[in-house]
């Protein structure tokens, strides 16, 4: 027997491999707000959630302090058994949780947790939530297991939630009162949400009788509400990738902001990668938040009244007193699987924060932050992160198909894919597949859900 001149030729030749962009997990795993669902929802809409993440995740906050003790997370559950977590802060400011779902990660939204807080007496919490996905159905509670020292009273919640609408309320059985009352909905791009605190003093309570005007104005101090244009809310992470937000906070400030999430693809710098790698996907995270006080407090409008001491004032004096306006600009920027930069400037302050993860059975995250007060003679500001988590769903987003408009490579998902990584054959996804081909498909039913 014989080779033939196209068996040669082929061996001679060999198929070139397909050129590949590679696509990093996300730097944060899928276990955050797991607890929206024992809260108001409009807490956690109008991208309230993505800018808080932005701004204070791996961030050190000026403080008076120069160096700051590293803050310990820990996020564990045992492999055989994922229905139950626990998470504890070991930093600054312990606590401690211990969660239990029954559906598992099936339907996060249901599940049972205690809280405890060292610091503050009596400060230990029984949450539980409940939330019917076929009908948008829930109902949750929140009770203190130390009400006698803490002097807090249980509180209980029903909601309606849905990806297009939600709505609910929340009441103090003890006192029979409502404390809480929320409604917000979607239609296409444009979101709209109110929010009425009940709780405190009723309307002309000190005045003996009640007006429309005190009603009104009653309403107006204890109403949030915001309107939101977010043309891209679902994508493969289950995020959204862009938010624009105007919100009235009780008519005291005016909050402005934005938030967008991008992938994007940029060339491989690493001259220790394989010749087929021609681009590596970056995320990058953008945040702005500008606030303007709307009103004046009781001292600065006791100040305004001709003959009071404080209309003496000098203008920059007076200035001073009215203004709790701030601005505060965001960037993060995930470099590959391993690095996350992030910076933060305000109005008073700016910090600088690097952010380093190792990928295992056993995650580990450090960060170092640096923070600097503008003005202040004590100089610089230092502190760490350390933290080890072994649960949560890695996510990876492609970007736009023009941006990526090749192969896509991924390594980090399952050990079969790791023994091709050691042997130098690596998953490939082709062009134009779809999320599900190279994401773990989500199982969560209420991940969508206001």
């Amino acid at each position: 027997m014989g080779l033939s001149l196209s068996t040669l030729v082929a061996n001679a030749n060999p198929k070139a491999p397909p050129k590949v962009v590679l696509v990093p997990p996300m730097f944060e795993r899928d276990i955050k707000d797991r607890d929206r669902f024992a809260y108001s929802s409009y807490d956690y809409l109008f991208a309230k959630r993505q800018l808080h993440f932005l701004f204070n995740d791996y961030v050190l906050q000026p403080g008076p302090q120069r160096i700051v003790p590293v803050r310990g997370l820990i996020r564990f559950s045992p492999p055989a058994d994922p229905k139950i977590s626990v998470e504890a802060d070991v930093g600054t400011q312990p606590s401690m949780s211990l969660r239990y779902q029954p559906l598992g990660a099936a339907q996060t939204s249901t599940f049972i947790d205690v809280r405890a807080n060292p610091l503050v007496p009596g400060d230990v919490t029984l949450r539980a939530s409940w939330l019917d996905p076929s009908t948008g159905v829930g109902l949750f509670a929140t009770a203190p297991l130390a009400k006698k020292i803490s002097g807090t009273f249980a509180q209980l919640g029903a909601r309606y939630s849905s990806p297009n609408f939600t709505a609910g309320a929340i009441t103090t059985p003890r006192t029979g009162a409502l404390s809480n009352v929320w409604a917000a909905g979607r239609y296409g791009a444009l979101m709209l949400g109110a929010s009425l605190r009940l709780d405190g003093a009723t309307p002309g309570a000190d005045k003996g009788s009640v007006g429309s005007e005190d009603v009104l104005g009653w309403v107006r101090g204890r109403t949030r509400c915001a309107i939101a244009y977010e043309p891209t809310f679902t994508n493969e992470t289950g995020r959204g990738s862009f938010s624009a937000v105007v919100e009235l906070i009780e008519n005291r400030s005016l909050v402005v902001s934005f938030f967008q999430h991008m992938a994007l693809s940029r060339r491989v710098l690493n001259p220790m990668e394989s010749s087929n790698v021609v681009g590596i996907t970056n995320y990058v995270d953008l945040g702005m938040q500008i606030t303007v006080p709307t009103s004046l407090g009781d001292e600065e409008a006791a100040a305004t009244k001709p003959g009071s001491a404080a209309a003496t004032k000098s203008p920059s004096a007076a200035d001073a007193d009215a203004g709790q306006g701030s601005v505060n600009v965001a960037a993060a920027w995930q470099v590959n699987k391993n690095i996350l930069v992030k910076c933060v400037v305000g109005s008073d302050a700016v910090s600088l924060s690097v952010g380093a993860k190792t990928w295992g059975r056993l995650g580990v995250v450090g960060a170092a932050s640096v923070a600097y007060r503008y003005g202040d003679s004590r100089g610089l500001r230092y502190g760490g992160w350390l933290q080890l988590e072994n649960f949560g769903a890695a996510r990876y987003e492609r970007g736009l198909a023009a941006a990526s408009g090749r192969g896509v490579l991924q390594r980090h998902e399952a050990s079969a894919q790791d023994v091709e990584n050691a042997e130098g054959t690596r998953r490939v996804v082709a062009e134009g597949a779809e999320p599900d081909t190279y994401n773990v498909p989500p199982t969560d039913a209420t991940r969508n859900f206001m």
